[in-house]
């Protein structure tokens, strides 16, 4: 037991959208992942001491695919994909005033996976 230590809270929101072009067993789609992880309020370190900020990601992740039936309820699936993600981050911090800044990145992604 003990407390928990909001420092360590991390909260991921996102929606899934995924749309079959066509409805055989082998059918070609399009996915979409969007949302964000949302923490507590996080230390970081500056020269001018710890100081305590949010951190928050925003992220997209669009992909293409194909799904392949086995039955009726269970499915392999590969897709390709392209993340992206905008951190902001705190960079400054002087009595009560923080200068903040986003970071920008991307990146391609495989995706393998069973549905059942």
């Amino acid at each position: 037991g003990g407390p928990i230590n909001v420092q360590l809270v991390s909260v991921p929101i996102f929606a899934y959208f995924r749309a079959n072009f066509i409805n055989r067993r082998c059918s070609p789609f399009f996915a979409l992942a969007a949302g964000g992880n949302f923490t507590a309020k996080q230390t970081v370190k500056l020269n001018v001491g710890d100081v305590m900020c949010n951190v928050n990601k925003l992220f997209a992740n669009p992909q293409l695919g194909v799904n392949i039936r086995a039955t009726t309820k269970q499915s392999v699936y590969l897709a390709v994909g392209f993340n992206s993600f905008v951190t902001r981050y705190c960079t400054e911090y002087t009595g009560y005033n923080a200068t903040f800044r986003y970071r920008v990145g991307c990146g391609l992604a495989a995706h393998l996976g069973f549905t059942f």
